[in-house]
């Protein structure tokens, strides 16, 4: 229903648009299963100490971005410390004090306080989405955007359409459906209505 102001988390607030198209490209590290419960995607574990104040993410190993740069902890610090710089998800993250990397797969978050549903914002645009490195330090890239989802970006044409193709190297054996998919934002609801038709 509408076109998507830019593919960057930490510097656009998603429409529902916005992350239709974004899922198709990048993931992110938790969703939520059939119950509405966080659940790691991305991430292979997300484990919270006893008083949820330390919380231990577990990044897979080969996985690669669109790019072929590895995804890797460091990666994933870098990320999360964009999403505590961008003032679109700041607020939410204050209460994080450390981001550590502390080997090539694990990343560390330490809290002042206790949050219980930290993994369950993992699954939002507050942190969850991981980018490219190459994305959080080119900000032209927000219409070319680089992820580990399942589709390759192709082209985009301005309030025209989206184009992703499949990604032949998607960690996820029996995924994606699909050779492509194009998205087409119609502003109008009858005219979208019709064009469906």
């Amino acid at each position: 229903e509408a076109e998507p102001e830019g593919l960057d988390p930490t510097r656009y607030a998603f429409s529902g648009s916005g992350h239709f198209v974004a899922s198709a490209v990048m993931e992110p590290l938790a969703t939520l299963d059939e119950n509405s419960e966080p659940v790691p995607y991305l991430a292979e574990s997300i484990e919270a100490n006893e008083d949820s104040t330390v919380w231990t993410i577990t990044i897979p190993d080969a996985v690669t971005f669109h790019d072929d740069t590895a995804l890797t902890a460091d990666v994933v610090v870098q990320n999360l410390e964009a999403y505590r710089e961008s003032y679109i998800t700041k607020a939410g993250m204050v209460s994080i004090e450390t981001i550590e990397a502390i080997d090539d797969t694990t990343v560390v978050v330490t809290l002042a306080e206790p949050f219980v549903s930290f993994d369950a914002a993992l699954a939002t645009q507050f942190g969850g989405y991981i980018i490219a490195p190459a994305m959080l330090e080119d900000p032209a890239l927000v219409n070319a955007p680089i992820g580990t989802g399942p589709y390759v970006f192709e082209s985009h044409i301005a309030n025209e359409s989206w184009t992703f193709t499949a990604n032949p190297d998607y960690r996820r054996e029996d995924r994606p459906y699909l050779d492509s998919i194009e998205f087409r934002p119609i502003v109008d609801n009858v005219a979208r209505q019709e064009s469906l038709e």
